[in-house]
């Protein structure tokens, strides 16, 4: 038998969202004026977003989408060599 080095991961996507009422020109931009602020929250290291007239909703993930399983095969310097996959 040998050892090896192994990771084993785990990923998960997670939902959560916030309803709000944008004064736009068209959906288009009222998506870009959602994003523009979910990126300013993200780089905040927030989940709560919150719009220039000041609605505010808080995106905490409420449910998992999706969840996968795999390993991660290590050298001897720690590099990743392979992943291996669970049979379907």
């Amino acid at each position: 038998m040998t050892i090896h080095r192994m990771i084993l991961v785990q990923q998960s996507i997670q939902s959560g969202m916030g309803q709000f009422f944008v004064d736009s020109a068209s959906p288009e931009e009222a998506a870009t004026t959602l994003f523009a602020a979910h990126e300013t929250a993200r780089k905040a290291l927030s989940q709560s977003i919150t719009l220039d007239d000041g609605q505010s909703q808080c995106l905490e993930p409420t449910s998992t989408i999706k969840t996968r399983i795999f390993c991660v095969v290590l050298d001897d310097n720690g590099r990743e060599v392979a992943e291996i996959h669970p049979e379907a």
